[in-house]
């Protein structure tokens, strides 16, 4: 699904600008030959559509929102068959939270601002067309369309955060057709918040290359909004501050002292409130999840399917006595409360046997990301050592590899394979993974750069296809990423152990 997105790359004119409002430097590269690659996705778009309908429903023991009774008309039961296949697993999560709100205790692990857009987005397309469709109609279509949209923007700012960093167009090429084939592809078309957490990211860091503190302080606190590991963005701004401070150490030499302690007030003054700007939307939420269930307030009057299923299933909701232990802590987190009980979410907790499938699912992309930050560190000791702030020597081995600029991305990455190592529930780590780094298509990339001349990118699909049979580590990459993206879709859309 998300690769018809790069239909739209031709009608975008309007947003190759940066900040400034000069045009983006551009090149046929980034539009090239998307008539092909769109067909080969659009067999897959098919597969998803086909898998739901004739593949039987497995019978998976998950969360599913409240039916709500509602007029049906041919255009809902259009909607249903085309894209129901997008509201499985998690989906049903911010379904549920876009209409009836935070009403469960487990809910409150769904960060709350793709809820919010979807409601909103949903809300818009039902005033315009409510003898049409009916709300839950609305919201699965909006889900779709807001998934497109920030999908095109990550993939467009994606190509742009490549070529300011590595100076190289097929870098930026390939690294474009890789993420509109990722192995993840499923989540960021499905109503997940993939699309829009990575979408709030990339503009993150697209802002601090061009030196808007602020702006990036702004994008990582709405994408911490988004998803938790959004709060982990921050590092990004602590290492630029640090960047910024070490490349003004000699100039302070230069000054006099009273200018030596207006530098050095400004830059705390800088780095304080960006960092607070950077964490301040998580916090407010979870502020709000705190007033909500933890302390005496008038509890609001839900519909009867949602009472229903709370006393069917067991579902704490607001009101409900006792509080859960996490009100009663020093610094009352409902997040990590929420995902280690309902979700068995902490250090080792996931290492069970039986969980040994979901581990060889997370294996290759975590081998992949691994494997790059132990080279990566071979080939730049020193500078690592310098923790990437202060000028080192650096090897000049690889396109990827002798890049400095990229120090913070592949530390970010390796320290989220660790997490998902040992922490979370192992098989979220693609999806996690695909949509918190760029890293996993810079390596793809790096791979096909070095093994298709520049002459043939006008035939992105097949040159790849030709490219791999000479090329070992290419043909495992590709055959990664369209293993997963396919597998991904069929078995996804079928309520199959996929998340």
């Amino acid at each position: 699904m998300t690769l018809l997105n790069t239909k739209v790359f031709n009608d975008v004119s309007w947003l190759e600008r940066d900040y400034n409002g000069s045009p983006i430097a551009m090149d046929d590269s980034r539009t090239a030959n998307l008539d092909l690659f769109t067909a080969a996705i659009a067999r897959a778009v098919w597969a998803q559509i086909l898998a739901n309908y004739y593949l039987p429903d497995h019978e998976a023991d998950a969360f599913e929102t409240p039916t709500i009774e509602e007029p049906r008309t041919i255009f809902d039961r259009g909607v249903k068959q085309f894209l129901e296949g997008f509201s499985r697993w998690d989906a049903q999560y911010f379904l549920h939270i876009a209409r009836h709100g935070y009403s469960y205790e487990n809910t409150l692990a769904f960060l709350p601002l793709f809820p919010l857009c979807l409601n909103a987005t949903a809300t818009g397309l039902h005033l315009l067309g409510a003898r049409l469709l009916n709300l839950t109609s609305c919201l699965l279509l909006a889900g779709v369309l807001l998934n497109t949209l920030c999908f095109t923007l990550a993939a467009l700012r994606l190509y742009d955060l490549t070529f300011t960093l590595f100076k190289h167009r097929k870098m930026a090429h390939w690294t474009l057709i890789f993420f509109c084939c990722n192995p993840a592809s499923i989540f960021f078309s499905a109503l997940y918040s993939e699309s829009l957490f990575l979408f709030l990211t990339l503009e993150g860091l697209w802002s601090l290359e061009n030196d808007r503190v602020y702006l990036a302080a702004f994008f990582f606190g709405f994408s911490g909004a988004t998803r938790a590991n959004g709060i982990i963005s921050i590092g990004f701004l602590w290492y630029y501050e640090m960047k910024k401070f070490a490349a003004n150490l000699s100039s302070l030499t230069k000054m006099t002292l009273l200018q030596r302690i207006f530098f050095v007030m400004e830059w705390i003054f800088e780095v304080s409130h960006t960092l607070v700007i950077g964490v301040l939307p998580f916090c407010a939420y979870q502020a709000y999840a705190f007033f909500s269930y933890c302390t005496p307030s008038k509890v609001p009057h839900w519909w009867w399917p949602v009472i229903e299923l709370a006393s069917t299933k067991g579902y704490k909701m607001p009101g409900d006595e006792p509080l859960s232990p996490w009100c009663r802590q020093l610094l009352p987190l409902s997040y990590p409360y929420v995902q280690k009980t309902y979700w068995d979410v902490g250090f080792l907790e996931y290492y069970k046997l039986r969980q040994t499938p979901n581990f060889l699912l997370a294996l290759p992309i975590l081998a992949i990301l691994l494997k790059r930050g132990l080279e990566y560190y071979r080939a730049n000791p020193t500078y690592c050592h310098y923790l990437g702030i202060f000028p080192a020597k650096y090897r000049r081995s690889s396109l990827l590899l002798n890049s400095d600029r990229t120090f913070v991305f592949t530390v970010h990455a390796v320290a989220l394979c660790l997490f998902a190592t040992f922490f979370i529930n192992i098989q979220v780590s693609t999806r996690l993974l695909c949509s918190s780094t760029p890293l996993l298509y810079w390596v793809a990339a790096s791979h096909t750069s070095s093994a298709v001349p520049s002459a043939t990118l006008g035939h992105s699909v097949n040159t790849l296809i030709m490219a791999s049979y000479q090329h070992l580590p290419l043909r495992l990459i590709l055959g990664y990423f369209w293993l997963y993206f396919i597998t991904g879709i069929v078995v996804h859309v079928n309520w199959l152990p996929w998340t």
